[in-house]
């Protein structure tokens, strides 16, 4: 388990380390942090849970109290970690390969989409992406990791990864969904809080009481911990899990598992 969380560290903290930079450079910022820590995710503990990694992603992202899902339209940095979620849920189940063939060291990392099996999911990580790649795959086409990520951003807001994350989300009756002004901004009241805090819990045992990762929670917490990263004054999605006291500690921890690599987070 050292080893799983040690090498996810390595691709987060090269992701921690990078400078700020204009919005256009999210999807690269995206495309090097998956390029760097799969080789080190262990993708049986990964597949083996129920919960698929978007799910974990976007719980935490939905405000249980105001029922609010901030960015979820607008913000590039989420939404393209919560499609690099879905892209690694996809490589766990082997329905995808994600062919590296760049340096790492590389300013934009190559890697490539493979589709190893086109088969659909029947879940709704097809309407997530798989869809579209499997259509891409029966042309005859590759697409670049980078380009799958801006493809993701610049899409329709109401049908991209984390709109259909949520509409799977209403469907098990997790969260209601409501349209106000028109049908321009829209809500997701929780009706189910149980899924969303037995996920808190198990985030707070490891960061507050250092309980130890299983690999799935390793991947969980990267993707969490860079899309945080990618903010400069604030954390927008763990902060607001854990009062002042906690955080001072719970930052901490978490930045300690990602150091275990030996590689210092910013």
């Amino acid at each position: 388990m050292a080893a799983v969380a040690g090498g996810v560290a390595g691709g987060v903290a090269a992701g921690l380390s990078s400078s700020s930079g204009e919005s256009e450079n999210i999807p690269r910022k995206v495309n090097n942090f998956i390029s760097q820590i799969l080789p080190k995710l262990d993708k049986n503990s990964i597949a083996k849970r129920e919960m698929k990694l978007c799910e974990g992603y976007c719980l935490l992202w939905h405000h249980r109290g105001l029922g609010t899902v901030n960015g979820r339209k607008t913000s590039d940095k989420l939404i393209s970690c919560a499609y690099a979620s879905v892209i690694l849920d996809l490589w766990a189940a082997d329905k995808i390969d994600i062919e590296v063939r760049g340096k790492l060291t590389d300013e934009c990392v190559k890697a490539v989409i493979k589709v190893l099996d086109a088969t659909k999911t029947g879940s709704f990580l097809d309407g997530a992406g798989f869809s579209e790649m499997i259509a891409v795959h029966e042309r005859g086409n590759v697409r670049d990791l980078k380009d799958w990520i801006e493809y993701c951003v610049i899409g329709d807001a109401d049908k991209n990864c984390v709109s259909v994350v949520l509409d799977y989300f209403v469907e098990k009756g997790i969260i209601g969904k409501e349209s106000k002004w028109f049908g321009m901004k829209r809500t997701y009241p929780t009706k189910n809080k149980e899924p969303q805090i037995q996920l808190l819990l198990e985030v707070r045992r490891i960061t507050l009481r250092d309980e130890v990762p299983d690999g799935f929670m390793s991947a969980l917490l990267a993707i969490l911990r860079f899309a945080d990263s990618l903010h400069n004054t604030e954390d927008p999605l763990l902060r607001r899990y854990y009062n002042d006291t906690e955080y001072d500690k719970a930052k901490p921890r978490l930045d300690e598992i990602l150091r275990s690599s030996g590689i210092k987070v910013l």
